[in-house]
């Protein structure tokens, strides 16, 4: 009986170390969980065999997801009208296919790094291997770029790093304060210790100066920002009959703000349940009164592609003129993967079947008055590199989301999106506008600081400055790709070594 207990105990381990990382993560914001869950995972995988670390990475993933992304049955079950058990099965699913990614990662780092210095294990080869299993789930099978390591220090002196190496190289660098840390803890040497933590100390000294540099500056005077919450459930928000009420109570809430000169005013993600021609005469009337007042009405509605096929858009009218459509859709939430097959199973379980389509990745941005607009909808945000090549497609000055987190209910979903967004805004040093249906609507500065945030779940305006920015950050002129270059180099370089030390 001991004996079964003790070899359970390392997989029991990670499986709470799993469990504590999402608190890590907003809504609870205990960053330093990040600088240590890695070391415990890494103590972990050092005395495992290749196979016992893939199941310890796989036990731990379960741990992270199924409590980092509960709200994805929120988002089945509850707005997505699919049967309980159904939303259960596709949730455990979900999670299940997510935690591959750290059974690849635990696999790799014992089986592939082998008979490397343990130094060299734990600073390099580790938190590269993290940071590359990360990238990889943010891209196969369309990606899933949440809960990157690197969010939970947006708060914490590492994120000073963020304007030069973004989400990656910030999620390489917990990773390996996490690795020094363990080093600080086993080496027997005090004089080791005492060195590696002085360079632990300067290195979060370092993040922290960091952030007191201004890698951007204003253009211009301070722009009025408007950014309206309508509150509308989502329950409701497609019955036809609800329509005139809802356009109601948007232009209710709005209208005192059009008569007012020199502004932007943003509805949220498909705050219109109708698509633009149907909505026409609403949308002329809107543009006019912007018009005359100077100002400029965006929105997020839908705009028809095809036959029974949609484009999520945001159109721009007023004061300026444009239409962005979202070029990354959400899998089996805007659009089935492998439809022809898996349609099949939707409809046998009677599960709604979505109709968006992609809009293409050549898009110029919005435009308001002279200001430049790089758009975001909904989950775009949460990709690194799609941000970074709107915003160089649109030569921004001014970072824009819409998104409708209603589907996310009450949940973390909604704290870990605005997360995420706040990343986007300092990694580029442009102020971001972040509309949203029901919370959390914001404004962010360039250096990724809230400064005015919308109470959640009430239908209310946010209204605030912000200022449009030039300049580029060092990440703005060269991406986040070449930061994954050089990590990737970096682990194969280290790989090969490994390699050449084999064959002497």
């Amino acid at each position: 009986m001991r004996k079964a207990y003790s070899t359970l105990l390392p997989y029991i381990y990670a499986l709470l170390a799993g469990l504590a990382l999402p608190f890590a993560f907003a809504p609870y914001n205990q960053f330093w969980l990040a600088l240590i869950i890695p070391a415990i995972l890494w103590h972990l995988l050092q005395s495992s065999s290749p196979r016992k670390a893939l199941w310890q990475g796989f036990i731990f993933g379960i741990g992270l997801f199924s409590l980092g992304v509960s709200w994805v049955y929120n988002s089945i079950h509850v707005y997505g009208q699919t049967p309980a058990l159904t939303a259960i099965a596709i949730t455990a699913a979900f999670v299940l296919v997510l935690a591959i990614f750290f059974a690849g990662f635990a696999y790799s780092i014992v089986k592939l790094m082998k008979g490397l210095p343990v130094n060299f294990r734990s600073l390099i080869a580790y938190p590269s291997l993290w940071v590359l299993w990360e990238a990889l789930r943010g891209w196969a099978f369309t990606g899933f770029p949440w809960l990157f390591i690197g969010y939970t220090q947006i708060d914490a002196p590492l994120v000073g790093f963020a304007p030069i190496v973004g989400i990656y190289g910030i999620s390489w660098l917990t990773v390996f304060s996490a690795g020094l840390l363990l080093y600080i803890i086993k080496v027997p040497n005090l004089r080791s210790k005492i060195g590696v933590g002085i360079f632990f100390l300067m290195l979060q000294l370092t993040g922290w100066l960091l952030q007191h540099v201004h890698w951007t500056k204003a253009l211009g005077n301070p722009i009025d920002v408007v950014l309206v919450q309508p509150n509308t459930p989502q329950e409701l928000k497609w019955v036809s009959a609800n329509t005139p009420k809802i356009i109601d109570n948007l232009v209710t809430l709005s209208k005192p703000y059009f008569i007012k000169n020199n502004q932007i005013i943003i509805w949220p993600e498909a705050a219109i349940p109708l698509p633009i021609s149907y909505a026409k005469p609403l949308l002329d009337e809107l543009a006019l009164l912007a018009r005359e007042h100077n100002n400029t009405f965006i929105t997020g509605i839908l705009n028809r592609a095809e036959e029974k096929r949609f484009y999520n858009s945001i159109l721009a009218v007023g004061n300026s003129n444009g239409i962005y459509y979202k070029q990354h859709l959400v899998p089996f939430g805007e659009y089935i993967p492998f439809e022809d097959h898996l349609g099949k199973i939707f409809k046998v379980l009677s599960i709604p079947m979505p109709a968006t389509q992609a809009g293409d990745d050549m898009q110029f941005g919005l435009q308001a008055g002279n200001l430049q607009i790089s758009p975001a909808i909904c989950y775009e945000i949460a990709y690194p590199s799609l941000t970074w090549s709107n915003f160089i497609m649109a030569r921004a000055d001014l970072l824009l989301t819409i998104s409708n987190d209603t589907w996310f209910g009450d949940s973390l979903g909604p704290h870990q999106h605005l997360q995420i967004a706040r990343m986007r805004a300092l990694e580029l040093g442009r102020y971001l506008l972040r509309g949203t249906n029901n919370g959390m609507t914001a404004i962010i500065d360039e250096q990724g600081k809230v400064t005015a945030l919308a109470p959640r779940f009430q239908a209310t305006v946010l209204t605030g400055t912000a200022e449009a920015r030039e300049g580029k950050t060092p990440l703005g002129y060269y991406g986040h790709g070449i930061v994954l270059l050089f990590i990737g180099l970096l682990a194969f370089g280290i790989y090969y070594l490994q390699m050449f030390h084999k064959s002497r």
